[in-house]
């Protein structure tokens, strides 16, 4: 998204810079750590923060193992 300023040897303004990194935040196309922080304004705990981090984490390395055929 932005970096494409950087890749065509132009640096974007502030501004510029801020509208483009808020339209991103605001399409639901959060990085990694707002999903946590929406998940604790949403009222959920550390610990069930926890419980669905293992739960993805197995399902990733189950696919993982299941594409390289590993048992």
């Amino acid at each position: 998204m932005i970096d494409k300023y950087w890749r065509n040897g132009k640096a974007p303004t502030f501004n510029v810079f801020a509208k483009k990194y808020l339209s991103k935040l605001n399409n639901n196309d959060k990085h990694p750590e707002w999903r946590y922080i929406q998940f604790i304004r949403d009222g959920g705990t550390i610990d069930e923060w926890n419980k669905k981090r293992s739960i993805v984490a197995k399902k990733v390395i189950g696919s993982i193992k299941n594409k390289i055929s590993i048992k």
